[in-house]
């Protein structure tokens, strides 16, 4: 099954440790199924993993994993980042996240960093030019 494939590949490639959950201690095959724009490498996945790749060793997940990285490093690379963006954003990574660092993990702004007020002359040679487009 597709999904235990997936599942396994993905604990491959974010096996997890004493500070850092594993792939599947969040269950990152239902978080990537459930965000919309990681469903095309969900489906590359789908097309390069076996069938019984829960059913092979640790290296040899790597083994396979790395054929595909060699074959199509374009889908592998997508693969990768939808999976590493997935896993990252997840709460429970994110709460490791600032456990290891003492950094909150969150945006900057807007509890963030102070910023000076914005100065105007920064675009007063623009805005010399005047509109340069129509209004449609």
């Amino acid at each position: 099954m597709i999904t235990d494939s997936l599942r396994a590949a993905l604990e491959t490639l974010l096996p997890g440790d004493g500070r850092f959950p594993g792939a599947a201690a969040i269950d990152l095959v239902d978080r990537m199924s459930g965000i919309d724009h990681l469903h095309p490498a969900v489906a590359i996945a789908s097309k390069h993993l076996p069938a019984d790749m829960a059913d092979r060793s640790a290296s040899e997940r790597t083994r396979l994993l790395q054929a595909w990285e060699t074959d199509d490093p374009e889908g592998f690379g997508g693969f990768v980042i939808a999976a590493y963006s997935a896993y990252y954003t997840h709460p429970t990574v994110l709460a490791a996240i600032e456990a290891a660092t003492g950094y909150a993990a969150r945006p900057p702004q807007p509890a963030g960093y102070a910023l000076a007020p914005f100065d105007d002359a920064v675009v007063a040679v623009p805005r010399r030019h005047g509109k340069r487009w129509r209004d449609t």
